[in-house]
């Protein structure tokens, strides 16, 4: 009698094969997308501290406000990405969530208001900031948390801590003080 090969060993070992070669991707359509949003909004904004702080023409006064926007605004951001990771790990439903979309909705908004302050300060641009305009800073971030929070419902609860803990990580704005 013939050995048979499970059938799921077979799939699981050719995509195993198809991921080394790069063939296929664990990644769900819109991450990517959603990802790099959250990237370039965490970009701009320090960018934009760091051009406040570096400005000789912004006096003492003004750099406080803008530490205080800036504050408020990666305040925000942390109340954000930590909805979005507690999503992930507990499996909740955030696109139902009226609450979630008020939260992305507040960091978005505080972003902006700490983005204007720091042009109508300036006078400046920002590398980058051409390319993705206000549309990084308005409108994606309810739209992004949802397509990494989908990306991650069927994994076992190690792997969604897994990526909340990378999401938050790698999106947390950076401190004040450590901007030069």
């Amino acid at each position: 009698m013939k050995k048979m090969i499970p059938r799921h060993s077979v799939l699981c070992w050719v995509s195993a094969v198809l991921l080394l070669w790069g063939c296929a991707s664990t990644s769900t359509p819109g991450t990517a997308e959603a990802s790099a949003a959250l990237a370039q909004q965490k970009d701009i904004a320090r960018q934009w501290a760091e051009k406040l702080k570096r400005d000789s023409a912004v006096d003492a006064a003004a750099l406080k406000i803008g530490e205080g926007k800036y504050r408020e605004a990666a305040s925000q951001n942390k109340g954000y990405l930590e909805a979005v990771a507690n999503g992930i790990i507990n499996n909740e439903n955030i696109a139902a969530n009226p609450a979630y979309k008020a939260l992305a909705e507040k960091s978005e908004a505080a972003t902006k208001d700490f983005v204007d302050f720091a042009k109508k300060t300036t006078g400046a641009t920002v590398e980058g900031e051409r390319s993705v305009g206000a549309a990084v800073i308005a409108g994606v971030l309810v739209e992004s948390g949802i397509a990494i929070w989908k990306a991650h419902r069927a994994e076992t609860l190690a792997e969604r801590q897994a990526a909340a803990n990378r999401l938050v990580s790698q999106n947390s704005w950076d401190d004040w003080d450590s901007l030069k």
